[in-house]
C-alpha cells in the first residue's frame, strides 16, 4: 500500500513540475539566492563579531574615539591630555594610546641605496603586551617599547625590507629623522581581524 501511495504521489509531482516549469525555475532560483544571501551575511557577522576577540580582557577593553561634528569623522583619542583625563575615571584599570606617526614621520626608507614606503606605523608604549598579544617571533620586543630609535617589525615587512624573516639588528634611515632606527624585535603579523 505504502509503494502504491509513494508512487502515486512521484507520478503526481513529475506531472505537475512538467506543467509548471517557469513555476519550478523561479521557486529553485529564488530558493538558491535567498540562501546564498542568508550564508553571505551570517559569514560576515561572524566576521565582525570576532574582531580582537582572542585579546586578553576582550571583554573588559574599550576604544575611545573623538568624533568631529563638522565633518562627521572619528579619531582614536590619543592625546596625552585625553589620556589624563580618561585614568582618572573610576573604574579605569589602564590606558593605551597608540600614536600613528603618519603626520610625525612620512614613512619612507632609505636601506642601503633602495627607498621604501613604511605604512601603519605606530608609536606605542611599554605597556601594549597588556593590551595586545603579540607573537615575538626574534629579538626583544620589551627594548623595542622601552628605548629610542628601537622598532619593531612584523615579519611580512622584514621579508619585504630586508629579503629575510630574521632582520634584528639591521639599522635603515627614515626621511626626516636624524639618527639610524634599530631593529630590536620582528614579531608574527596580526590576524586580520
Amino acid at each position: 500500500m505504502l509503494k502504491y501511495l509513494l508512487g502515486n504521489y512521484i507520478v503526481s509531482a513529475s506531472r505537475s513540475l512538467a506543467r509548471h516549469q517557469m513555476n519550478l525555475v523561479l521557486t529553485v532560483v529564488g530558493l538558491s539566492i535567498g540562501l546564498a544571501a542568508a550564508f553571505l551575511v551570517a559569514l560576515y557577522t561572524f566576521h565582525e563579531s570576532s574582531y580582537d576577540s582572542f585579546q586578553p580582557d576582550a571583554e573588559r577593553t574599550f576604544r575611545i574615539v573623538m568624533r568631529h561634528q563638522p565633518t562627521g569623522n572619528q579619531f582614536p583619542l590619543t592625546t596625552p591630555r585625553g589620556q589624563q583625563h580618561i585614568e582618572k575615571i573610576v573604574g579605569v584599570d589602564d590606558v593605551l594610546s597608540l600614536l600613528s606617526t603618519q603626520y610625525l614621520l612620512p614613512g619612507k626608507v632609505k636601506i642601503g641605496d633602495e627607498h621604501f614606503k613604511l605604512e601603519k606605523l605606530m608609536a606605542a608604549p611599554e605597556n601594549l603586551t597588556d593590551f595586545v598579544v603579540i607573537d615575538v617571533m626574534h629579538g626583544n620586543l620589551a627594548t623595542a617599547l622601552s628605548q629610542p630609535y628601537k622598532v619593531a617589525l612584523s615579519a611580512s615587512q622584514a621579508l619585504r625590507l630586508y629579503g629575510k624573516e630574521n632582520a634584528v639588528g639591521e639599522r635603515f634611515v627614515i626621511e626626516g629623522a636624524e639618527q639610524d632606527f634599530e631593529i630590536t624585535a620582528i614579531f608574527a603579523d596580526f590576524p586580520t581581524n
